[in-house]
């Protein structure tokens, strides 16, 4: 899966509104591998097998990493892209990010209040902060300005209504959040606890096997974890569960033959 910055992610401002414009087309192969993801993602936010008669999705849905540049953003937009196009689903597409806010700099024209904006002003009302796309069925919602408290506005009571509010109140939209990455980013374990689902990318070749056990012994129970073995030659991974060496301390990069099981 590549990543080229240049023609990744367009955002153009046609008609006075913030829409997500053409990126390069993906390849075919490309294409149909996130349709399966999506199937994946889909199928476990929506399927309720044992009937319950108040089911709530797992539609909360966070991409994130173990390290840098890693292709996590690629993976958000490009899932939220799939998701909108099916007849009945509806997708906003969150920059989390508040380290590299990658999707709200390249927006057109420059949204100046968002995610970060809502949480820290009690006053503030959410839908004046996500925004339309092309897509009738697919809005965006930036991280909003720098704010030093971000990682307790994440923790806070207010961004736990909010998620309540994205689970309850919109159950045919799933929400995906581009989150930073989770080694040593304070920020992204608070927004975990407020997940249904993780996303994990992890980049071949430069990902540690020490680095994958160090992040799942902070991530909550109750979370569904998936994994994307990204930027290899032999196809990309993509399984629920991992399994690396006994010892923590492992220093081996991850590879194709070795990371997912």
């Amino acid at each position: 899966m590549k990543t080229q910055e240049n023609n990744v992610l367009r955002f153009s401002d046609p008609q006075n509104r913030i829409t997500l414009g053409k990126s390069a087309e993906l390849n075919g192969g490309v294409r149909e591998e996130f349709r399966a993801i999506k199937r994946h993602v889909l199928k476990n936010a929506f399927s309720n097998t044992r009937g319950d008669d108040f089911f709530e999705p797992l539609n909360r849905i966070m991409v994130t990493s173990i390290g840098d540049r890693a292709g996590k953003t690629f993976v958000a937009y490009n899932l939220a892209k799939s998701i909108a196009d099916e007849q009945e689903k509806n997708v906003l597409l969150v920059d989390a990010d508040v380290i590299n806010s990658t999707l709200s700099r390249i927006t057109e024209p420059q949204a100046k209040e968002g995610l970060i904006d809502f949480l820290s002003d009690p006053e503030a009302n959410i839908s004046e902060r996500i925004h339309h796309t092309e897509r009738s069925n697919m809005r965006f919602m930036p991280t909003g300005r720098d704010h030093y408290l971000a990682n307790e506005l994440f923790a806070s009571q207010k961004m736990s209504s909010l998620m309540k509010e994205f689970s309850e109140r919109y159950q045919d939209r799933l929400v995906i959040f581009d989150a930073p990455s989770l080694l040593d980013v304070n920020e992204s374990v608070a927004l975990t606890s407020h997940m249904d689902q993780i996303i994990i990318i992890v980049e071949e070749g430069k990902t540690k096997e020490k680095d994958i056990k160090k992040v799942l012994s902070r991530l909550p129970s109750h979370v569904k974890i998936h994994f994307i073995l990204n930027k290899t030659l032999q196809g990309n991974g993509w399984r629920d569960n991992i399994h690396t060496a006994n010892s923590t301390d492992n220093d081996e990069s991850v590879h194709g033959s070795n990371p997912v099981a």
